[in-house]
C-alpha cells in the first residue's frame, strides 16, 4: 500500500503562493489542487493507455509460456501431438529443433504459476522462459483474465480524484476499490491523504511517478501565478 499525504513542503508552498496570487480560499485551493494532483498521478502511473496495458499482459504471459498451435506447424505428426496434448512427446520433438521459435523448448501443462514464477520485481517477464504448452485455449483464457486487471495501479488514485470533484474514464473507475482518500480540507490545517492499495504500489518506479506528478503540478501552479501577476500588471498600467 502506498500512503501519500498531500502535505509536502514544495507542493504546499506552491499552493500558498497560488492562494495569495489568485485570491483563492485556502481550503478550496488545497482540495482542488489535490484533485488535480490525483489526475496527474493517474496520468503518470502506467500503463499509458488501456490498450498498451493489455498488449503488455499478453506479451509477458506468452514469454513465460508460449502456446503451441496447430496452425504453427506443417507436420501432421506434430499437429496430432498438439491436439492430443502429448506433453512429453512434444518436448522430445522440440528438443531436436536446432533453430526456429520453438528450438529446445520445454513442454508443460498450462498453469498460472508458469507466468507468475517468471515475473520480476516489477511484475514483468523480460525474456522467453523457453516453455511451451499445447493448452492454447487455457493460455488465451488466462490472458483475458489478467487483462481485466489492467488499470488497477491508476485506479488507486481514482477515489482521490472523484471524491474531490473530478472524473475519470470508466475502465479506471471499475477498479476504484484499489484506493481511498481522506479529505481533511475543511480542517484548520487542511490536507488530503491518498492511499493506493494496488499491486503497483510496491513497484520500484513509484518514486519516479510521484516526483513527476508533484513537479508537474507545481509547475502548473507557478504558471498560473505568473499569468495572474502579468494580468494584474496590465490592469494597473505597468509595463515591463
Amino acid at each position: 500500500m502506498l500512503d501519500l499525504t498531500v502535505q509536502t513542503r514544495e507542493f504546499n508552498d506552491a499552493v500558498s503562493r497560488y492562494v495569495v496570487a489568485l485570491g483563492k480560499d485556502a481550503r478550496q485551493a488545497v482540495r482542488h489542487q489535490s484533485m488535480l494532483l490525483g489526475r496527474r498521478l493517474i496520468q503518470y502511473t502506467p500503463p499509458a493507455t488501456r490498450a498498451q496495458g493489455r498488449k503488455a499482459v499478453a506479451r509477458d504471459i506468452q514469454r513465460a509460456v508460449t502456446p503451441l498451435r496447430v496452425a504453427d506447424f506443417e507436420s501432421r505428426g506434430i499437429r496430432k501431438l498438439i491436439r492430443e496434448r502429448a506433453y512429453s512427446a512434444l518436448e522430445a520433438v522440440l528438443a531436436k529443433f536446432k533453430s526456429g521459435p520453438f528450438a529446445r523448448f520445454f513442454v508443460k501443462p498450462f498453469s498460472p504459476e508458469l507466468h507468475t514464477s517468471k515475473r520480476d520485481s516489477r511484475g514483468r517477464v523480460r525474456k522467453s522462459a523457453k516453455v511451451a504448452t499445447p493448452d492454447a485455449t487455457e493460455v488465451r483464457d488466462y490472458i483475458r483474465q489478467v487483462q481485466e486487471r489492467v488499470g488497477r495501479g491508476k485506479a488507486g488514485w481514482v477515489k482521490a480524484v472523484t471524491q474531490l470533484g473530478g472524473s475519470v474514464p470508466e475502465w479506471m473507475a471499475r477498479h476504484a476499490g484499489t484506493g481511498s482518500v481522506e479529505d481533511r480540507t475543511q480542517s484548520v490545517a487542511p490536507y488530503v491523504r491518498m492511499l493506493n492499495r494496488s499491486e503497483w504500489a510496491a513497484d520500484p518506479e513509484v518514486n519516479r511517478v510521484l516526483s513527476q506528478a508533484f513537479r508537474s503540478r507545481r509547475r502548473d501552479m507557478v504558471t498560473s501565478i505568473e499569468k495572474a501577476a502579468a494580468a494584474a500588471a496590465r490592469k494597473g498600467g505597468f509595463r515591463r
